[in-house]
């Protein structure tokens, strides 16, 4: 403790120089910060200024003409307008194509199930000739002489009109 006193007593002398030091290193620390803030700025600003440029407007604070009356902007303001129409332009974009597609995927769906079931009726239609077919070459005599009821499943079978008599 004495050790403090000591050091203090011998420090009392130099405070003006103690708080002058003190003073200087908050002031370079303040300093520095100030800096990064300053070079944190700049590269918003450039890159406010690309991004900007990317959307064909200006970052800067213009004065246009709009239905003949001189119209302010402040700085970023046409930019940012700029932006917001951009954003929302691709939202609606994203929206019709979502819609699209998905009313694309119902008429596929419908058009699936409409072949779907065409194709049962002809699988169907098909195995009906098939056995008709069958039932004719069962009726066949011993002679092989065929009627017109063969030639008729037969017609029938490869998709052909039935005979009228």
């Amino acid at each position: 403790m004495t050790v403090l006193i000591n050091l203090f007593a011998k420090l009392s002398g130099a405070r003006g120089t103690l708080t002058l030091i003190a003073l200087a290193a908050a002031a370079a620390a303040l300093y520095a910060w100030g800096a990064t803030g300053r070079a944190d700025r700049d590269r918003l600003a450039t890159w406010a200024g690309r991004a900007c440029a990317a959307t064909g407007t200006d970052f800067a604070a213009s004065t246009i003409a709009l239905d003949g009356k001189p119209r302010s902007f402040a700085r970023g303001e046409q930019c940012e307008a700029r932006i917001r129409d951009l954003a929302r332009s691709e939202r609606e974009t994203v929206a019709a194509t979502a819609r699209t597609l998905a009313e694309a995927l119902a008429d596929h769906d419908r058009k699936s199930a409409a072949d779907l079931a065409s194709a049962r009726k002809l699988a169907a239609a098909a195995a009906r000739t098939a056995q008709q077919m069958e039932q004719a070459n069962a009726k066949i005599t011993s002679d092989n002489r065929v009627g017109a009821d063969w030639f008729g499943a037969l017609n029938d079978l490869a998709g052909l009109r039935h005979p009228d008599h």
